[in-house]
């Protein structure tokens, strides 16, 4: 199934081929990957604007995409520990 999947998505230019290989990866875990998002962050406003899988995605109130700094590290760090708890 897989296969007969990939054929059948459009065909993109070079520059696209990397976020459709991510996408495509997260697409194969479905609703159990959680994507975690800096929302202010540009990368992670480009993904945002891109993708339009299944996985679930969390958004926090930062422009920092390492998530750098004490209040950063622990608003991800609880997510990360609730998302492994509910599995």
């Amino acid at each position: 199934m897989n296969g007969v999947r990939k054929l059948s998505r459009p065909k993109l230019a070079d520059g696209d081929a990397l976020a459709a290989r991510v996408c495509g990866a997260i697409d194969d875990w479905g609703d159990r990957a959680v994507v975690l998002l800096a929302a202010r962050d540009a990368t992670a406003l480009a993904f945002a604007a891109r993708y339009r899988g299944g996985a679930r995605v969390t958004r926090f109130d930062t422009a920092s995409h390492s998530f750098a700094g004490v209040e950063n590290a622990a608003a991800l760090y609880g997510k990360i520990v609730t998302e492994i708890a509910g599995q």
